[in-house]
């Protein structure tokens, strides 16, 4: 592996989601485009260098299986979550899953466990906190939605790169 290489993939999907925060601010009130342009302000990738720290929201994916959305009703903003590195995912051996006790959330995104996980094996990246940053329930939400919504913030300390 590249460690350099992986780091660089790294910090541009973090900036991707900085890119989708900016859009925000441009977009206005009344825009909607389901799927693309929902939550974006709830979207951050930041990283400092001094500290070798990156702090990533992003959204949950998989709500709507295994009862993952009313898991979320036992959630709060601010709760801490655990990220469990999951090799032997069936889908994506580079998988990340989001716990709340023994209560499945979801799983990152995959693009981000397929740029993590790497680095994360290698001791290059590691987890320091993981918390709820933003939270629809179900049953706040229009009667037409399937699933609840879940933003996860991480705080990933990069060592030794």
């Amino acid at each position: 592996m590249d460690v350099l290489k992986a780091k660089g993939n790294l910090l541009e999907y973090a900036s991707g989601l900085n890119h989708k925060y900016e859009l925000s601010k441009t977009v206005s009130d009344d825009y909607y485009e389901p799927g693309m342009m929902e939550n974006l302000e709830q979207y951050w990738g930041v990283y400092d260098d001094s500290a070798k720290t990156l702090v990533l929201r992003l959204e949950s994916k998989g709500l709507r299986y295994e009862n993952r959305t009313k898991n979320l009703e036992k959630l709060a903003v601010g709760d801490e979550i655990q990220i469990i590195r999951e090799e032997t995912n069936p889908y994506n051996s580079n998988n990340f899953m989001i716990q709340n006790h023994n209560d499945s959330l979801g799983n990152l995104p995959a693009d981000l466990c397929n740029v993590l996980a790497p680095l994360y094996d290698a001791g290059y990246a590691v987890i320091q906190a993981a918390t709820v940053s933003y939270l629809e329930k179900i049953k706040e939400r229009s009667r037409y939605a399937k699933q609840g919504v879940l933003f996860v913030e991480l705080q990933i300390k990069l060592r030794g790169i």
